[in-house]
């Protein structure tokens, strides 16, 4: 085999309705011998600090008021199952408390755009 073998499709900052509609279109897959694998999805953003090439207006931080994973359902929607990483600034205020909840759905955090 030659080249990528496997690899995470990302979807960067985006608007909830987005996430909603391309989380589910996204599925492991086995590449067989002429492709690569689909692992999952990486969800980059939109809980970061350094934007870089994401846009301002889908930056999101953490209300310390409401549930946690609340949130992230009401940024990316109730399907996570295909969901593999997610990327999070960890210098936003309350973000690393929503690591246990991400990691029971089996989903890596990656500590990034910081």
């Amino acid at each position: 085999m030659h080249g990528c073998t496997s690899f995470c499709p990302t979807i960067i900052s985006s608007a909830p309705e987005v996430y909603a509609k391309q989380i589910p279109l996204i599925q492991p897959k086995k590449g067989g011998a002429h492709g690569s694998n689909v692992l999952g999805l990486h969800l980059e953003g939109p809980f970061i600090t350094n934007l870089g090439a994401h846009r301002p207006e889908y930056a999101r931080s953490i209300n310390l008021e409401k549930p946690l994973m609340h949130q992230i359902y009401e940024c990316y929607g109730i399907q996570l199952e295909n969901v593999d990483i997610i990327t999070l600034a960890p210098e936003i205020p309350g973000i690393t408390s929503i690591i246990p909840g991400l990691v029971e759905h089996g989903i890596v955090v990656s500590m990034g755009h910081t």
